[in-house]
């Protein structure tokens, strides 16, 4: 089960976040910098969540509309060894937009991100189960959701994504060792 780490340097936004992750013991929320949750031995992240226009741009890859993204680090970069992207947003008929932080998005359209991103590590550690990634981390301020404003909204949100997913990889365990389903039981 994927676990994830959440940084927050604004005591307000961690108060919040914390609050509603609190029943789900896989998540960690804590006050540490991008740097720090990095480089923290203690945390023993496997990959970090970044918007994709700096992640593409280090780490190479390209924008595919819609999709996440699993780039492999360099070994020496003191990274973990894999960077999750978010997926480009779109707008109408426009091609996608990359700010330089990406927009303050709505609760649903922020759901839909994380769905994609956890779908994306999903894919990934079936694809490479001999170095899954097992622990994400992400920080709040570098994806642009540290707003005390938002931040219930927000974390409600990424928590209904990260609770689907657990779910589907709850279900797609038991379909695959058990021909005669109950989809009660996965409930």
């Amino acid at each position: 089960m994927l676990k994830l780490v959440i940084a927050d340097s604004h005591e307000e936004v961690r108060t919040v976040w914390a609050q509603v992750f609190a029943q789900v013991k896989t998540v960690i929320v804590c006050n540490l910098t991008i740097g720090q949750l990095v480089k923290s031995p203690d945390l023993k992240i496997d990959a970090i969540l970044m918007p994709g226009i700096y992640a593409h741009e280090r780490y190479g890859g390209h924008f595919i509309e819609g999709k996440s993204q699993i780039l492999r680090t360099p070994v020496d970069s003191g990274m973990p060894p894999y960077v999750v992207t978010t997926p480009p947003q779109t707008v109408g008929n426009l091609k996608p937009q990359h700010p330089p932080r990406p927009p303050t998005v709505a609760p649903l359209a922020l759901e839909s991100m994380f769905d994609k991103i956890f779908l994306a590590i999903e894919e990934f550690n079936q694809s490479q189960p001999q170095s899954p990634i097992n622990t994400l981390g992400f920080e709040l301020e570098l994806l642009n959701l540290s707003s005390i404003h938002t931040a219930y909204q927000d974390a409600c949100a990424v928590k209904a994504a990260y609770e689907k997913s657990i779910l589907v990889t709850t279900i797609d365990l038991k379909v695959s060792n058990d021909p005669v389903y109950d989809i009660k039981q996965a409930i």
